[in-house]
């Protein structure tokens, strides 16, 4: 099995890792090579298997990559291997999408990312919040695909697979040609292809390519998009002039070459990419291919061919389960039935059009469908109900912001009020329809919509304004050479200056009219008859091919039979005498060998008594050998049950001596500390105690003296008894650094820090008033903590009644005191402005026993002390930073856990 592992990794897991698409005629080999190989492995790598196998199925049978993908992902469940589930959900999702179930395929995809996420797959993750960003696109739920594009970005700008990154940016471009911003479009797409251009496999290329062909198209700067797509071909190569890519490069040149009205050129190219998709049964493409030809024959009045092509459409995406281009192929052919005055026709697929665009939830072919059946309703003179479903298409292509639609819209429902005599209100929707292609630059829309308003004008009358606009709309059709918009414009211009009654400007407009209709009519005539003549020769040729290829195949199978015939005649011949030979050798050698079995047939028969004699003894020496052979396999398996005990009996002892000697270290580093807290806990008590007991002796040693008077007897007595008060605060205080240090053997309760700050605040009401302190709280990200609440008390006093007795002079002192979670623990954090302290000077005193830094205010030099000790009693920690007159912070860790723990 190893080997066959190894082979697949050799052959198979490039592919994966960079995703590659290969040629088709490679990647059937692929797609074979891959069922075999992955029913010959098991665990992880038959998963990897899988889901590569998923992922080239998706273009070819994608039913069969839905099914694959499943299988990986119950494989990766018994694996335990995530990073296999998340890959097959990916393929799963991208199955559910292109069949029209796009909330299944948001489901799954959010399954998978917070896979990835849980186990730090940041990439796939955010490979993953990018499939997801596309398809709230394609849904028209921008706001949601623009926040999941950025999320993707985040964990995507520094990973280490470029193709994930240029597909975020091709997303992210996609987003801002939907919402009209085409400057930040070209910014993500030029990111793109220089990603692209970067990667070793140039097959990525030409989608990005298409996507930059497209957004020049609609600038009208046909060589800039007929360059990108010459240069990705280019750096294809010349072992890919036949793939999946090449194809798609040749159908956008169709589009290219039919939106210049070059049919001819752009008929060739559909042709050539059409025959590939379907030699190569690759149906989305093929699908999209048919429904672009559909429209250019629609445009080129060859409703016969444009039909055909709207039902083979139609015919793949129902057996594909592709729902948005089955309703945008219903859509299709509604429009050509339309066109074809099949009024009747056009209403029964609009209908279903409509049907299935709710359906999927498809916003954009919803519009279609209501556009279609409005014009049906202007047909029919039902001018109220064409109204209601062109404002529905409306607002759909108002809310997925698509402007050229809604100019469209509102041109048509100006169209319908001039239908109904109101010219007032067609002429307003037709300047609303202007002002919208004017602000993307839609200059064909601005041409229709000049000479709309100027045709509006001259019916009002207003023959100097209609002047205006339809010189206008004949300027910029002149500059972008639309013959098929001037012949509008000449029309509405010759009936212009026939309210002018200007006869020699309408004789003018009336030959110009006459003859772009006669040379657009001839023109027309001469392209359908190239085309159909092209396609006749093309079909020709191909048949001509399949019958040479018919006649030599029949030629082949022929000399193939001969060949067969000859050799088996051949063959028999050679055999024949062959076996004469071989016969009259066999017989010479039988007839000795019978001779000789005669002779040692006897001898066997006088051997065989002894050789049962034998066997009888060698029978009873196997006996006893089994009988040995069991009672040495029982002891082995004793042994064998012996040395495991041992070895989980060692086991065990060298976890105990593990454990113990982490025991010891930890208990040895707690001894050091508390060895030198006693050493230091005694040197403050001895040097804070001799003092006061020397001042005692020395007062008792005056009481001596004859001699004393009253006065001086009162000071000694005076002195005794101060010096005795200083003795009792340094033996309480010392005790309750002793009661801290043992323990305080108190049950722990939840301590909300709002009451204790109310407490401490009570407690300081005379210091708080006479300093004008300013105590500030923000306890949001933790109210309580579960302590010894006394302790806390203690911290809280010591900590606000420090930073109110260090002020700073004249100013008011502000406390601000917070809370956060970091990590095991709750912080306290306690900041003030006052005087701060010098903690290069003092940082290893801060917390020491009796220690004071500003001798201008009353202190026992006790508290921080006690703070500290409170906080290592409770488990925690304690940090500090200041700076003089800059104030200082106090964070202290409270550990948050249970009493138990």
């Amino acid at each position: 099995m190893n080997h066959i592992k190894i082979l697949f990794k050799i052959l198979v897991l490039p592919f994966y890792i960079l995703a590659i698409p290969l040629p088709l005629n490679a990647q059937t080999r692929t797609i074979d090579s891959l069922r075999l190989i992955s029913r010959q492995l098991d665990g992880k790598a038959k998963v990897d298997a899988l889901n590569e196998l998923s992922s080239q199925l998706a273009s070819i049978n994608p039913l069969e990559s839905r099914n694959t993908a499943k299988q990986a992902y119950k494989i990766s469940e018994l694996s335990k291997y995530d990073k296999g589930k998340a890959e097959a959900l990916l393929n799963e999702a991208h199955y559910d999408f292109f069949a029209g179930n796009g909330d299944s395929a948001i489901s799954v995809l959010k399954k998978c990312i917070k896979l990835t996420l849980a186990t730090k797959e940041s990439e796939l993750a955010g490979y993953g919040l990018a499939c997801l960003s596309d398809i709230y696109q394609n849904m028209e739920q921008r706001d949601s695909a623009k926040m999941l594009a950025d999320a993707s970005l985040k964990l995507l700008k520094d990973a280490g697979q470029p193709y994930h990154l240029s597909f975020l940016y091709n997303t992210i471009s996609d987003y801002y040609e939907i919402v009209q911003k085409p400057d930040s479009q070209l910014i993500y797409l030029k990111k793109a292809w220089a990603v692209r251009l970067e990667l070793k496999d140039k097959t990525y290329l030409p989608h990005t390519a298409i996507r930059l062909s497209s957004y020049f198209v609609k600038k009208e700067d046909y060589k800039s998009a007929l360059s990108y797509l010459e240069k990705s071909q280019a750096l294809l190569g010349r072992d890919t002039l036949e793939n999946v890519e090449i194809n798609l490069i040749r159908q956008h040149k169709a589009l290219i070459f039919a939106q210049q009205a070059d049919y001819k050129k752009a008929i060739y190219f559909f042709d050539k990419a059409r025959n590939y998709f379907e030699a190569n049964q690759i149906p989305l493409e093929l699908t999209e291919l048919l429904l672009q030809t559909t429209e250019v024959f629609e445009e080129l009045g060859n409703y016969e061919a444009s039909l055909k092509n709207g039902y083979n459409a139609l015919e793949i995406s129902e057996k594909n389960n592709f729902k948005k281009e089955h309703t945008r192929a219903l859509i299709r052919i509604a429009l050509s039935y339309y066109d074809m005055k099949q009024y009747p026709l056009c209403k029964e697929f609009a209908q279903k059009a409509l049907s299935s665009a709710m359906s999927g939830n498809h916003q954009r072919e919803l519009s279609g469908a209501y556009n279609l059946i409005a014009l049906l309703l202007v047909n029919e003179k039902n001018y109220k109900g064409a109204h209601a479903y062109f404002k529905q298409a409306l607002a759909i292509r108002t809310k997925i912001n698509d402007v050229i639609g809604m100019s469209s819209v509102l041109s048509k429902i100006g169209d319908v009020y001039l239908k109904e005599g109101n010219l007032v209100a067609g002429l307003d929707l037709e300047l609303q329809s202007l002002k919208l292609s004017t602000s993307i630059d839609n200059r064909l829309g601005m041409i229709y919509g000049y000479a709309k308003i100027g045709n509006i004008y001259t019916l009002l009358k207003k023959l100097k304004e209609a002047g205006a606009y339809l010189s206008k709309a004949e300027d910029l059709s002149r500059e972008i050479g639309s013959a098929s918009v001037m012949i509008d414009v000449y029309n509405y211009k010759r009936e212009l200056y026939s309210a002018e009654n200007n006869l020699p400007l309408v004789t003018k407009y009336t030959k110009l009219y006459d003859s772009l209709k006669d040379s657009l009519f001839n023109a027309g005539v001469s392209n359908r008859i190239s085309i159909l003549q092209n396609m006749y020769e093309l079909n020709a040729k191909r048949q001509e091919i399949e019958l040479q290829n018919a006649k030599l195949q029949a030629q082949q199978n022929e000399i193939r039979q001969s060949k067969e015939i000859l050799i088996t005649i051949t063959s028999s011949l050679g055999l024949l005498v062959i076996l004469i030979v071989v016969l009259l050798r066999n017989f010479v050698k039988i007839k000795f060998l019978n001779q000789e079995f005669i002779k040692k047939n006897a001898e066997l028969l006088e051997s065989r008594d002894e050789i049962e004699a034998q066997n009888e003894e060698l029978a009873q020496t196997n006996e006893e050998i089994m009988s040995q052979r069991d009672l040495l396999s029982l002891q082995n398996n004793k042994l064998d049950d012996a040395r495991e005990l041992i070895k989980e009996q060692n086991k065990k002892i060298k976890g105990q001596n593990k454990k113990l000697k982490k025991k010891v270290q930890k208990r040895t580093i707690e001894l050091t500390e508390y060895i030198q807290q006693l050493e230091q806990f005694t040197f403050i008590s001895s040097h804070n105690l001799r003092a006061p007991v020397a001042r005692i002796l020395g007062l008792g040693n005056l009481l001596d003296f004859k001699g004393l008077s009253s006065e001086d007897t009162a000071k000694i007595h005076f002195g005794l008894i101060t010096t005795a008060r200083e003795i009792d605060r340094v033996v309480t205080d010392l005790n309750l650094i002793l009661e801290i240090k043992r323990g305080h053997g108190q049950e722990l309760t939840w301590t909300n820090f709002h009451d204790v700050l109310d407490a401490i605040k009570i407690s300081l009401e005379g210091e708080i008033t006479k300093s004008n302190a300013i105590i500030l709280e923000d306890f949001a990200n933790a109210s309580a903590v579960k302590s010894f609440r006394p302790y806390v008390d203690s911290i809280f006093l010591n900590l606000i009644s420090n930073a109110i007795k260090y002020r700073r002079p004249h100013i008011n002192p502000v406390i601000n005191i917070r809370t956060e979670i970091r990590g095991d623990f709750v912080c306290l954090i306690f900041s003030d402005n006052g005087m701060g302290i010098d903690l290069t000077l003092y940082r290893d005193k801060l917390f020491t026993l009796y220690k004071r830094f500003h001798s201008h205010v009353d202190g026992k030099g006790i508290g921080l002390y006690l703070v500290k000790t409170q906080v290592i009693a409770l488990g925690g920690k304690l940090e500090v930073e200041s700076q003089v007159n800059s104030g200082a912070t106090f964070i202290i860790y409270l550990k948050n856990k249970n009493v138990e723990e």
